[in-house]
């Protein structure tokens, strides 16, 4: 069993598919560090994480540096988006 820093903004889901390269491993994941799955995870923790599932898929990510972080830090605003809170009724 190998660890990894988490980054800033991934989850779970996003260590299983880029250290496993299968999101089968998610629950496993969580089990191993005795944490809840959708629990928010702190740049920095450390994690656990089992034998890779699909070698090729992690290869190809370590190979073009390629970091699976779902969270995103887009900022909703500006004048298209306040234009769309004026035009439309959001129900």
């Amino acid at each position: 069993m190998n660890e990894i820093i988490v980054e800033n903004g991934q989850c779970l889901l996003d260590i299983a598919i880029q250290e496993t390269g299968s999101i089968e491993s998610f629950f496993e994941i969580a089990k191993a560090n005795i944490i809840e799955p959708t629990e928010i995870l702190e740049a920095g923790m450390v994690i656990k994480i089992p034998d890779q599932l699909e070698p090729r898929i992690v290869s190809y990510y370590k190979e073009h540096k390629i970091k699976v972080v779902s969270e995103s830090k887009t900022v909703l605003g500006g004048i298209s988006y306040m234009a769309i809170a004026l035009d439309f009724k959001v129900s």
